[in-house]
C-alpha cells in the first residue's frame, strides 16, 4: 500500500512464571493516536469492482474525492476497512480499500455498494489551478512548537529518479502530472535533480497511466517559484507497481504466498529478586 499506519495495541506477558518481589516508581506521559469511532451517518462511496490481494478496487460514486485512510463501511456503519490508494480520473475516481481482519474481498460481488463519512471527502476543486490572485482557503501559514516523539524521518535517498513535471499551482501546492511508470506513494518526499526535499506527496489522481499528484511544500518552497514543465524528483523506492490496481486472473497467487496461523509456547525461568 501507500505506506498507510495503523495502530495496534498489546499486552503481552512474555516468559511468564517468574517470582519476585520488587518496588519501583514511574511516571510516564503519552499521547496515541485519536480513534474516531463510527460516524453518525454514512453516504454511498462508490461500488466494489473486483478484488486485488485481499482488497477491494471501488469504483467511487461520490462527487467529491475521499481522503487517503478514511475508513469504509457498509450501509449500516459497520465498518469493512480503509482507504489504501486512490486513483482515476477527476470525475471518475477508483480506490482499494485494505480490510479489516475477518473481512474477506472475495464475499463481495460487482455493483456491491460501499459507504463513507460524508466528512472523509475532498472537493474537486482541490485539484484545479485557482484564478490569479486568488486567496487561499487557508489564509496563510501558521507555526507552533509541541514535543514528543514523531515519525521515524530517513532522510534523503542516495539516489532519485524524474517523478514527474509541474503542471500548476493550488492553494500554495504544486500540482504534477506523473512522469513515472509506476505510482507514488501517498505522503513520499519530493526532491529537486540535486536531492533537496520540496516537499511531500499530499494527493494521487489520474488514469492508471496518467497520474498527477500535488505536493505539500516544506517551508520557504513557494509554488509560484515553478514554471510549467519543471521536473521534480522521487525516491524509486517509493514507488508502486501498476498492476496493484489490476484485477488478477482466477487461480493467480497473491504476493503474499496465503495467510497462516500459528501458536507458540514458552517457559519463563523462576526467580527471586528485589526491585530498586
Amino acid at each position: 500500500g501507500i505506506n498507510a499506519e495503523y495502530g495496534t495495541r498489546a499486552n503481552h506477558t512474555m516468559g511468564g512464571g517468574g517470582k519476585g518481589k520488587g518496588k519501583g516508581k514511574g511516571k510516564g506521559k503519552g499521547k496515541g493516536r485519536y480513534e474516531e469511532g463510527p460516524p453518525d451517518e454514512v453516504i454511498e462511496a462508490g461500488k466494489f469492482m473486483h478484488g486485488c490481494e485481499g482488497d477491494l478496487v471501488v469504483a467511487s460514486t461520490l462527487t467529491k474525492i475521499p481522503y487517503f485512510n478514511a475508513p469504509i463501511y457498509t450501509k449500516s456503519i459497520e465498518q469493512i476497512g480503509k482507504i489504501d490508494e486512490i486513483l482515476g480520473t477527476i470525475t471518475n475516481v477508483m480506490f482499494s480499500v485494505k480490510t479489516d481482519e475477518g473481512i474477506q474481498a472475495s464475499s463481495y460481488k460487482e455493483g456491491d455498494k460501499v459507504y463513507i463519512n460524508p466528512m472523509k471527502t475532498l472537493p474537486l476543486e482541490r485539484f484545479l489551478p485557482q484564478p490569479k490572485g486568488a486567496i487561499s482557503k487557508s489564509g496563510g501559514k501558521g507555526k507552533g512548537k509541541g514535543k514528543g516523539k514523531g515519525r521515524y524521518e530517513e532522510g534523503p535517498p542516495d539516489e532519485v529518479i524524474e517523478a514527474g513535471k509541474f503542471m500548476h499551482g493550488c492553494e500554495g501546492d504544486l500540482v504534477v502530472a506523473s512522469t513515472l511508470t509506476k505510482i507514488p506513494y501517498f505522503n513520499a518526499p519530493i526532491y529537486t535533480k540535486s536531492i533537496e526535499q520540496i516537499g511531500k506527496i499530499d494527493e494521487i489522481l489520474g488514469t492508471i497511466t496518467n497520474v498527477m499528484f500535488s505536493v505539500k511544500t516544506d517551508e520557504g518552497i513557494q509554488a509560484s517559484s515553478y514554471k510549467e514543465g519543471d521536473k521534480v524528483y522521487i525516491n524509486p523506492m517509493k514507488t508502486l507497481p501498476l498492476e496493484r490496481f489490476l484485477p488478477q486472473p482466477k487461480g493467480a497467487i497473491s504476493k503474499s504466498g496465503g495467510k497462516g496461523k500459528g501458536k507458540g509456547k514458552g517457559k519463563g525461568s523462576k526467580g527471586k529478586g528485589k526491585g530498586g
